[in-house]
């Protein structure tokens, strides 16, 4: 038995089939096969991106008793809803892309009380396109913001964010410093504790938070209570590292009239090098998923020599202790093809 593996290395600007929009299977009007007729909105938002479409950019006429039906099933507590309703919901909301429904959807990126909620929130936000990027922005720039939700707005921010935007860049850079701030003082504190903080501060070492990390991403609630803070700020740095790949390469793929965006990468790089070297091995493998996906953005956009070496640069500075930063190989790959 053979097992093919295959993975997309750009972002879809059209449909790479021979698409006629005037019939009933390509404008997906029916979905054979699909298991819940909850999940047609989820299906329709993958069948625009593939089509190059760039989420909501138009809002739709409001229906403010449908929003707020929505809404309700979007922001249940998890007792309360169904998983597939209220995701279906949120990625109906972010179709949408009014005020109102990305205003809903954002106050269930912000809930605390549900993780259900956060994520559908994430969800359609990020479905809403560039319409929900000033929202996504001024919640990550919310004071004492849980790093739970900042993990979940920054996902959001990288699905969302369509349109090159250096605000964005900043957010996300300002965000990762804030919560590597936030990890300094918790050392702080433990350390500070004497005897009592002991037995927290291996937690802050590289080894005793890997696994607490990736349980963040599984099973929170098995973590020891006092890790889970700090947990939670790892994975946000992580998840910021891949949006910033993230949106160079969209930005790339959707630039129109040959738009240089050698800026906005070079800001997008410079957002990426303090983080090679982080203590965290899930922040490392994101910072080079991350580096990867400018250097293919990079070789998409038909980059100048100089901007090439400054890449090659970082990726061989990631190297530590004899090891390459995760996804060098890749990247060097895509800037030789950058160069022939």
């Amino acid at each position: 038995m053979f097992k093919f593996s295959f993975t997309r290395l750009h972002e879809p600007s059209g449909p790479s089939w021979r698409h006629d929009p005037t019939t009933a299977e390509s404008a997906g009007a029916e979905w054979p096969g699909l298991a819940a007729a909850e999940a047609a909105p989820i299906c329709e938002s993958l069948w625009r991106w593939h089509l190059g479409e760039t989420g909501a950019t138009e809002a739709e006429e409001e229906d403010s008793e449908e929003v707020a039906r929505l809404g309700a099933l979007v922001t249940a507590l998890p007792c309360d809803g169904d998983e597939a309703e209220r995701v279906g919901a949120a990625y109906t909301l972010g179709a949408c892309g009014s005020e109102a429904s990305i205003a809903v959807l954002a106050e269930a990126l912000c809930s605390t009380e549900s993780e259900s909620a956060r994520r559908a929130g994430s969800l359609g936000l990020g479905a809403a396109g560039d319409r929900a990027v000033p929202t996504l922005l001024r919640v990550l720039q919310t004071d004492d913001l849980p790093p739970l939700v900042a993990g979940s707005a920054v996902e959001a921010l990288g699905d969302a964010a369509m349109s090159p935007d250096l605000a964005v860049v900043d957010t996300l850079q300002a965000i990762c410093l804030a919560q590597a701030e936030a990890i300094a003082a918790a050392e702080e504190a433990a350390q500070a504790l004497g005897e009592a903080g002991e037995e927290l501060l291996p937690e802050f070492e590289a080894g005793g938070m890997v696994s607490h990390v990736n349980d963040m991403l599984q099973v929170p609630i098995m973590l020891p209570i006092a890790c889970r803070p700090v947990a939670a700020r790892y994975l946000c740095i992580a998840l910021a590292q891949i949006a910033l790949g993230r949106v160079a390469q969209t930005w790339q793929a959707h630039a129109g009239g040959g738009e240089d965006l050698a800026q906005h990468r070079a800001a997008v790089l410079e957002a990426l090098r303090p983080w090679a070297h982080d203590p965290c091995p899930r922040v490392r493998k994101e910072n080079g998923r991350a580096i990867f996906l400018l250097c293919v953005a990079a070789e998409a956009g038909r980059a100048g020599g100089a901007e090439l070496a400054a890449l090659r640069e970082a990726v061989a500075a990631g190297e530590k202790d004899g090891r390459k930063l995760p996804g060098a190989d890749q990247a060097n790959a895509a800037l030789e093809r950058a160069v022939s």
